[in-house]
């Protein structure tokens, strides 16, 4: 009898829980009057909620005496609904000043990210300062999921390829399209000439601190917005500009650093080289070539190839504005040395940026944009048999630099005479 007790009691809990609902309709929009899918449509205080449809309508059971529902929605004001005797409501959402939420399309500035139907994400203007890499490529690798940078090589200046992982190519090439201040730029390989080569105006190696923002919109679906050159994805780049009604400001920055090799290969020394070398002729049947194998360290020719390379950048700007006029000024200069040749496996690049914004009237606004960009890059040869490297870790440990009359001792046909 008392199981039974408890059982129907628990039953008219249940009812009595039930009976105390009911059901709340109605839909969501903007300022517009277009419908906002996914608003966010929860009791306060309460784990009770919903989410609006495809159509911005929404319907939710909620306590008897449940006096409001909280309406909340990214890029929009949050807003409550006043529950009385109705069941059914309609509420206009206004957009709030939620800065962090804008986004950049090819259209302009989107404030709603729910809106946008592809991967998006951004790296801000001191993350890529932060870095101090070259280039704003470099600046962004290990920092994005999904984007990989790859570079040629470890000398100063080399080029860099980036992938945006989820895309499709299906036009030639894996590289994503490049758009700087609204104007779409075609690289298949980010980084400085090859032998000096002048590549003036390649917008690609913008100065990192030029830039305000970087967008990378990810996946094939970013073509609706540049066509079939966004199937390897889009990374869009907007420069800094001036704020309206703003004194001239003025920002002068640099750094100075200088780097080195951080491992070495462990090569054999003159003793250990004389020795081995013995035992290979012996073996050989041959006559050894050295009779006494007593020669101690020898040469390390890593030690005559590696040098402390310096690194340094200088950026100088100016930015302001009036009511109508916006204007923004930088130009920078850098230079990195290699830490194999010093100053022969040099890379030194200039840049200039002008960005002026003038309102016209209340529907016509003028930008101009100018960017420049200078590089010279002097190269030592890098692969194969020809290239120090492969020289250096080759080359006989016996020999020393120079021999008593002056001159350099190794290979006459790879001579590393040009790179000590």
């Amino acid at each position: 009898m008392k199981k039974l007790s408890l059982l129907l009691s628990m039953m008219a809990f249940m009812v009595t829980f039930t009976m105390a609902q009911r059901t709340v309709t109605g839909s969501i929009v903007d300022s517009d009057g277009l419908t906002l899918i996914g608003a966010n449509v929860t009791v306060p205080n309460t784990t009770i909620g919903t989410i609006t449809d495809t159509d911005g309508n929404f319907s939710l059971s909620v306590p008897s005496d449940a006096m409001q529902l909280m309406i909340s929605y990214t890029g929009f004001e949050t807003a409550m609904i006043n529950l009385d005797s109705k069941s059914n409501y309609m509420l206009i959402l206004i957009e709030g000043q939620v800065l962090d939420e804008v986004v950049v399309t090819a259209g302009g500035l989107e404030k709603n990210k729910a809106r946008i139907g592809y991967a998006i994400q951004n790296v801000s203007a001191d993350e890529l300062v932060k870095s101090k890499e070259v280039n704003i490529v470099d600046a962004i690798n290990s920092k994005v999921a999904g984007v990989s940078v790859i570079s040629s090589s470890g000398s100063p200046g080399a080029s860099s390829s980036i992938r945006v992982r989820g895309s499709t190519s299906i036009n030639g090439t894996n590289s994503p399209l490049f758009v700087v201040d609204g104007v779409p730029i075609d690289n298949s390989e980010i980084g400085a000439g090859v032998g000096g080569v002048d590549q003036s105006n390649r917008a690609i190696d913008l100065n990192p601190n030029d830039v305000e923002s970087m967008t990378i919109l990810k996946g094939p679906s970013a073509t609706a917005l540049y066509g079939v050159r966004a199937a390897n994805g889009v990374i869009i780049i907007e420069t800094k500009q001036g704020k309206v009604n703003s004194k001239p400001q003025f920002e002068v920055s640099s750094y100075y650093g200088i780097q080195q090799a951080s491992k070495r290969l462990d090569l054999l020394n003159a003793e250990e080289y004389a020795v081995i070398k013995n035992e290979m002729f012996a073996n050989g049947g041959e006559t050894v070539p050295f009779a006494n194998t007593d020669l101690g360290e020898g040469t390390d020719w890593q030690d005559e190839v590696f040098t402390t390379a310096a690194i340094s950048n200088y950026n100088v700007s100016m930015s302001g504005g009036t009511k109508s006029t916006t204007y923004s000024l930088g130009g920078s200069y850098f230079t990195q040395d290699g830490i194999v040749g010093g100053d022969k496996s040099n890379f030194s690049r200039y840049n200039a940026r002008v960005n002026i914004s003038t309102k016209l009237s209340e529907k016509l606004k003028l930008n101009s944009v100018l960017l420049y960009t200078h590089e010279d890059r002097s190269t030592l040869p890098e692969n194969g048999i020809g290239s120090v490297l492969y020289n250096t870790v080759n080359a006989f440990p016996t020999d020393p630099v120079k021999t008593p009359d002056g001159n350099y001792s190794y290979l006459e046909e790879y001579p590393l005479k040009d790179f000590l």
